[in-house]
């Protein structure tokens, strides 16, 4: 009874933050400028206004507790301990019944994000346009596991200032993305938990391999438009920036929140 009653104390609703920061790799106060080597050039772009970004939704699995509390008491993990119900310490569980609170996961609803060019505060990492996502609720407790990142569409417009003029206007269809934490993020009901995850728009355009994609871009007819139906190679490898880890994409350091 006693171990059932701690189970439930546990497994006591949460809430979570899955924190968006959109930003440059610049360390400056304009955002949306920033400067790209691709090959041997150097490229100055700017994100234009009027982009934006359409979430279907940001999803979490939870992970939990290896050991029930105690109410009260705190219980300092060892070095690599995790539950037995998961496979690694930050990994989805995977043999979980379906009945059980950490078998499914939690959503947001859908949101926008626009103006991304705009700064609206002020981090320990610099300047960022922070994220309208909305906060989950009714997690159980326990510790995060993974979070996918579901794009409906994505519509941005960048100029391209040096050495060329030229206009850029990428365009995706819905796809999803997926992060493993690198380090614990607990979830418990006392306190709103949150995972910041930076979008570096400087990683957009980064060479693919042997591939320079912006000096791809350059020999194209102005404006250049990029989408799956046109420029399609050019798509797809923007696609794998996405995928790459840290390229877009960029986990916050667990020591600086």
């Amino acid at each position: 009874m006693l171990q059932r009653l701690l189970v439930l104390f546990n497994e006591r609703p949460a809430s979570f933050h899955t924190l968006l920061y959109y930003t440059d790799d610049q360390q400056d106060s304009n955002i949306g400028n920033f400067n790209v080597v691709s090959g041997a050039t150097t490229y100055n772009l700017q994100l234009q206004p009027g982009s934006k970004i359409v979430w279907e939704n940001i999803s979490i699995r939870v992970n939990p507790n290896p050991v029930p509390t105690v109410p009260g008491q705190t219980r300092i993990l060892e070095a690599g301990e995790h539950s037995t119900q998961s496979h690694t310490p930050y990994t989805v569980p995977l043999d979980l019944p379906i009945s059980s609170p950490y078998s499914r996961e939690y959503y947001t609803s859908s949101f926008e994000d626009s103006n991304l060019e705009s700064t609206t505060e002020t981090i320990l990492t610099g300047d960022v346009h922070t994220s309208s996502v909305p906060i989950i609720s009714g997690i159980p407790s326990g510790y995060l596991a993974s979070v996918k990142y579901k794009i409906k569409s994505l519509d941005l417009t960048f100029q391209i200032l040096a050495p060329i003029a030229k206009t850029v206007r990428l365009n995706t269809s819905a796809f999803v993305l997926e992060l493993f934490p690198r380090c614990r993020f607990d979830i418990i009901s006392e306190n709103l938990g949150n995972f910041p995850v930076t979008w570096k728009s400087d990683g957009v355009f980064q060479d693919q391999g042997s591939v320079s994609i912006l000096n791809s871009i350059s020999a194209l007819p102005n404006p250049v438009d990029i989408n799956p139906y046109q420029n399609a190679n050019l798509y797809n490898l923007i696609l794998e920036n996405f995928r790459q880890q840290d390229r877009i994409l960029y986990q916050t350091g667990c020591n600086l929140f």
